[in-house]
Parts: C-alpha cells; structure tokens; sequence
C-alpha cells in the first residue's frame, strides 16, 4: 500500500507541475466542433514562439514565468483570427469561419433533443485516425467501449445486445442492412456510409433516446455534413482494393457532393495471400450523390443517395461440400429530409426508401433473398430557455422475401443431397407516435424522458415506451447519467429469417471525468424479451483515456458482461486499448483487443443416415469456450499540406500484427473424425494515398 500511494502522489505531482508550466488545449471549429489541423499560435510579444495543433487538432505549449501575461494569436486560413490572453486561455479554442460570401448557405438540421444523454460522440477526423475503423464509421463505433462486436464485422452489438436491437440512423432515418460484402445473416465487412460526407457519428449505447424510433438496445446515430461548400473541390484515394472519387460542388446556393468507388481484390490478395486465402475474388462498385442547402429562407433540405453493386466468390468448405459460394447483390437507398421553421417551431420531415436483391449460389443451391424497407416520420421542433421538446408520428415498414433453391438438410449441402424450393415473405408495418424532451432544472442538472406508442393495434404487439434520464454537471470536470426506460421493437431479423418483436426493460448509470485525463465508468443493466425469449445482461465498463507529454496519448477499456452460460455475450473480460504518437502531422497508432473466447457447443458424436449416407452431427448440452481473442492492428499516417487548396494524406496499416489465430469455429470431415479451425482475420498489410484538389 505505501508503495501504491508513493506512485499515486508522484503521479499527482507531476501533472500539478506540468499544468503549472504546460499550456494544453485542442482548436475546433465553432459550429461543427471538429478538430482544426495546423492552426498556428504565436505568442504576441514574440512570433517566432509558438506551435500548431496536430492531427487531432490539440496543441501544447511550453510556458516560461514571462509568457503567462502575454497574449495568444491563433490563425488559421478560412477562419477570423482569435487573441486570447495566456492565463485566460480554454482547454478548447473554437475559431469561426470566415465569412467570405454574402449567400453562404446555412442549412438548419433537426436538433437533437437528447444531446446531453449521448455518452460519445465521434467526429469524422477521430474515424480516419482510428487504426482499427479502416476510415469506416460503424467500425469506429466498435472500437469504443460500449461496443460488444465479437465477429470483426459492421454488426453493432452494444453492451451484450444483439445487432438486431441496435438502430443506425442516417439523419434521424433509421438505416436496415447498413453493410457492405453482406452474409446472408446480414453480417459485412464495411458499412454503407461514406466517410467524407459525414459531420459525426453519436452513440447512446443503452436507453436509446425516444426521439428515434423503433430502437431498443442502443442508438448509432450518424448526420451528414451539412457545411456550405465555398470552393469547389475534387478528392481521389488510391489504395490496393479501391480507387475512388469525389467531387464537390457549389451551385448558386446549392451543394452538391458525389463520389464512386471502384474496388476489385487482384492487388489485395496479391498482398495478403495467406489472410485471403478462402476468399477467391471480389469486387465492388458503388456511387453515390448527396446535394443539400436552402430552399428558401425558412426551408432547408438534405438528400443522400447511394447505390452499390458487389460480387465475391468464397470458398464454402463443409463435411459434405468443398466448392465456390457465389453472391452477387444490388443495393440502393435514399435518406431526405427538409426543416421549416414556421411559428409553431422548427417542422422536419424525414423520408427513407432501400432496396436490395442478392443472389446466392452454392453446390444444388441458388435462391435470391430481396429486401425492402420504407420510412416516413413527421416531427415538430420546440425550445425555451429552460426546455425543449420533439413530438412526431413514424411510420416503418420493413419486406423481405427469400424464394429458390435450398438444402433440405443443413448437414447435407452436397450435390446428391435432398433440396426444396421456398418462396416466403416477412413484412413488419409499425406506426409511432412520439414525444421526448429535456427541462434544465437549474445550470447543472437536466431532466428527460418521454414516451412512444404504436397506433396500428397489432393484436398482441401493443406497446407503449417510456423512459426518464437525470444529468448532473459537477462543476467543469464530472458528469453524471442516470437512466432507465422500457423499449419495444417491431421489425425483421435477417439473421434468423424472421418477425421480431422486442421488449426491452433498461437501467444504467454513467460517470464521466474529463479533468488532466479523461476517464468514465457505466453500469447497466438490461431484461429483454425476443419472440418470447428471455435475455438478460448484466455489466460494467471502465475507461481511461490519458495524454502522455506532448504527442503520445493512451487510453484502455475494460467490460464485464454477464449474459448467461450459453451467451455469445458472456465474457468476463472485454479489454481495448488504444497508443496513439502524432509528431506533426504524423499519426502512429496501435491498437488491440483481447477479451474472452465465446461459448460453443461441442460435437458429443456422429450418427450414420443410411438413407442420405451422410453423417449427422450431434452436439453436446453443455458449453465450452474457444481459446482467448487477442488482436493488434498498428497503423501509419501523414498529412501533407501543399497549400490551402491542395493536401495529401498516405497512410499505411497492418491488421492482426502478431498474426494471431482466433478462432471462428470448427469444421469438420466426412466423418466428424477431425475437425479444422475456422480463423477471423489473418494479418493483413495495407496502404493508400488520399489527394485533394
């Protein structure tokens, strides 16, 4: 113990004396609070003093005893300049843009109400340096420690729920089959979203806030850039699977923004032989167009369009079959929206449409699976001083329908095997009514709630959503959260073929330091209903995130989950960890996982079908767990800036750095005798080079 405090005083010691002689702070711009990259600050008395903020807009700035009385100069070009006194200097600068057109356009989105409940928020700046996002936004998410993804994909789980609860919304738009390189369990590699046309990404990882509708478990919120364009612009990325362009366009007082990218796997598998050596080809081309501005003085409107055609060839190996896996898919989706302010408040109307159709084809199999989802959702706007209030109707319909060729027995999949023909369809219809809002019951403590009703009487599938959360501000360093709430869902699970109906009874508690580190530590709690199947979790997460000296930060996460014996969320330690060195506008980051291997059921023995002649695997009652997960990814980047119109960003990764084996699961032989390791990812290198114009 006296060793313990010894460390713990040195280590007060030393942060007291590096505030005393150490000027730490970050520079972001005031209305998209995204970080600003080489902003220069000078002392007043002496320009030739100062620094520029890095790569994630943070700064540090040595002091002698003489500089605490000068004065800052902060500039940076497109921006008004800033001074500010040195001892009256803010941990965060925000600098405004500079007005440079007189019809700037200004788009005015949909507030968010529970701001103040969100436990983070990620900016588009924090997803292109995290080496584990692979610039992706849902994979950004996973990284944070909410997040519970077990199988490296861009399937949300969040604190021990299934993907299934998590919504992801595209600007208040909930978005269903959100992945690109799609399972037919609805699991991808990557997301949808393009990253350059995103303003953040916020996550409320439990009691999803009221405003959005048909959520349970977790809300992964994303919203577009919504900034006027004041020089039109190209960007161009070059990297071993991908080749992609964007344009960006001012038109009178619209924006317009479009892009494609082409990605085939020649040059990748090339590269990583050994990672990819199951995956036989691929390729992919998606395009997309998202224009927004103003309609009129009180009338602004977004619109976001994309479409994407993909095709890969896997090598399916199972006991009865060794041969290609064939998928083709066509997707396509579109999210508007348009806010009027009128009188009553600010009025909002939301629009969604997707459509995708993917052909699987496999030994005797080959069946289409087509997917069709609709959303329509009206809500009104209103703020005080002290309260402001969201109230809408949501209307949801979710379609699938699976038709062709499939094999009568999941062991037997060869060409000799028993098939049948199905030709099904699912179709959720779910109508909402909503109202949530927030009262500041004095400058530091913040009341919500609200409620959400079905209004289409579904038999049985009646509900009504309720929920409160408390916010306590104490002073500028502590926050604390308290909510609880019960959460309904109504739609279509695509991994196991069928309707959903959820009820979700939730309590958490969060506590947030952001101080000469930051640090939080939540608790939660969760009993949810799943087509009548109980699943409870139980937990807690710790997070530290701290600035080592002037260019090193480091930060770890720790989660418990318990989540019952036969849970693939059950895991008494989920450990991520995070080093980042940004020397300049250099970034090198590591970063690593390593949590509990998930439960399986082992094979008990395997019984001979004369009529098939095949064997037919039996499985054990009770669990086992395959060995620990453990991954490293590092990743290398620069940004060079030419001049103000010109900038180059290279960057280079290397995924599984120790090449670890984690295991997926087993498959066997013929006779169940032996069995092979199915592995998640190998090693894998890559790079690229982004160029903007």
């Amino acid at each position: 113990m006296r060793t313990l405090a010894t460390i713990l005083l040195t280590w007060l010691i030393c942060h007291t004396l590096s505030a005393q002689n150490v000027l730490n702070g970050s520079v972001v711009d005031s209305e998209t609070q995204e970080p600003l990259i080489g902003v220069n600050l000078y002392f007043l008395s002496d320009f030739s003093k100062g620094t520029t903020t890095d790569f994630n807009g943070k700064f540090q700035l040595k002091l002698h005893s003489g500089q605490i009385s000068d004065t800052l100069l902060i500039s940076y070009v497109g921006y008004a300049e800033r001074l500010i006194a040195v001892k009256d200097a803010p941990k965060v600068i925000e600098l405004n843009v500079r007005n440079m057109e007189m019809n700037a356009v200004e788009v005015v989105a949909e507030p968010l109400v529970a701001e103040e409940f969100k436990f983070v928020k990620v900016n588009k700046l924090g997803i292109y340096t995290n080496p584990a996002s692979k610039a992706d936004p849902l994979l950004a998410v996973n990284t944070l420690p909410s997040a519970t993804t077990t199988d490296e994909s861009a399937a949300i789980s969040l604190r021990g729920s299934s993907p299934v609860e998590t919504g992801i919304f595209l600007n208040n738009v909930p978005v269903y089959d959100a992945v690109r390189y799609s399972q037919l369990n609805g699991i991808g590699t990557f997301s949808l979203f393009n990253t350059s046309l995103i303003k953040n990404v916020t996550v409320f990882p439990g009691n999803p806030p009221l405003e959005f509708a048909n959520s349970t478990a977790g809300v992964v919120s994303i919203t577009t850039d919504d900034n006027p364009i004041e020089v039109n612009s190209n960007s161009l990325i070059v990297s071993p699977a991908n080749v992609g362009f964007q344009r960006n366009q001012k038109i009178g007082n619209q924006n317009l923004k479009v892009f494609s990218n082409y990605q085939p796997s020649t040059v990748l598998k090339w590269l990583n032989p050994q990672a990819l050596d199951q995956l036989n080809s691929f390729q992919s081309i998606d395009a997309g167009a998202y224009i927004y501005g103003q309609l009129s003085d009180n009338v602004s409107y977004k619109s976001y369009n994309y479409g994407l055609l993909e095709q890969y060839d896997y090598q399916y190996m199972h006991p009865t079959f060794n041969g290609s896996l064939l998928q083709k898919r066509v997707k396509a989706f579109n999210v508007s929206n348009i806010y009027m302010a009128t009188s009553l408040g600010l009025l909002s109307w939301n629009q969604g449409y997707s459509i995708s159709s993917g052909n699987y084809d496999y030994s005797q199999a080959s069946f289409s699976v087509g997917r069709q989802a609709v959303f329509q959702g009206l809500t009104l706007f209103k703020g005080a001083e002290k309260w402001q209030i969201k109230t809408g109707v949501n209307w949801d319909l979710n379609r699938s329908e699976i038709s062709g060729t499939l094999f009568q027995y999941q062991y037997a999949v060869g060409e000799e095997y028993p098939t049948f023909q199905m030709d099904d369809e699912l179709r959720t219809s779910n109508l909402e009514y909503f109202v949530y809002g927030k009262y500041y019951l004095t400058h530091n403590w913040i009341l919500g709630g609200g409620m959400r009703k079905n209004l289409n009487g579904l038999d049985d599938h009646n509900y009504l959503s309720g929920q409160l959360n408390l916010t306590h501000q104490l002073g500028n360093e502590w926050k604390v959260i308290v909510g609880a709430g019960r959460y309904h869902k109504l739609g279509l699970d695509t991994d196991q073929g069928q309707k959903v109906f959820i009820k979700s009874d939730q309590a958490s508690l969060d506590v947030f330091y952001n101080g000469s580190f930051d640090a939080s530590v939540s608790f939660f709690v969760k009993a949810t209903i799943n087509n009548g199947q109980q699943a409870d979790v139980s937990g807690f997460e710790v997070f530290v995130d701290e600035r080592i000296g002037k260019n090193w930060t480091f930060d770890i996460a720790y989660t418990y989950l318990n989540a019952g014996e036969f849970s693939g969320y059950d895991m008494s330690y989920f450990v991520k960890s995070n080093l980042k060195y940004t020397p300049g506008f250099w970034t090198f980051a590591i970063n690593g996982v390593y949590r509990e291997g998930l439960p399986y059921s082992e094979l008990a023995s395997a019984s001979f079908d004369s009529d098939l002649e095949v064997y037919v695997p039996e499985y054990s009652e009770n669990s086992a767990r395959y060995a620990d997960y453990f991954i490293m990814n590092l990743s290398v980047s620069r940004l060079f800036l030419v001049n103000e119109q010109f900038t180059m960003v290279a960057f280079a990764s290397v995924n599984n750095l120790t090449n670890h084996d984690n295991v997926r699961g087993y498959r066997y032989d013929f006779e169940y005798d032996s069995r092979t390791a199915d592995l998640l990812s190998r090693r894998m290198v890559y790079a690229g080079l982004q160029v903007n114009f």
